[in-house]
């Protein structure tokens, strides 16, 4: 019983460490962002497809890897 003590406090004495030296993330508003046309828009069956991209404004650059869901 001891041992199984032991490893769940170094486990979470690990993960506080991590935690501790892991950078924060900065939250950024809806406000940064738009979303922009990628092109035209592909009829597609009964529908169209519209591309669209996600553009951080403040340094105008797409974000990579933007899903919508």
């Amino acid at each position: 019983m001891s041992f199984i003590r032991f490893a769940v406090g170094a486990t979470v004495l690990a993960h506080a460490i991590a935690a501790a030296f892991t950078p924060a993330t900065a939250i950024a508003g809806a406000q940064d962002y738009r979303f922009e046309a990628a092109g035209p828009p592909v009829k597609s069956g009964k529908g169209t497809i519209v591309k669209v991209r996600l553009v951080h404004i403040p340094d105008g650059k797409p974000v990579p890897g933007a899903r919508l869901y």
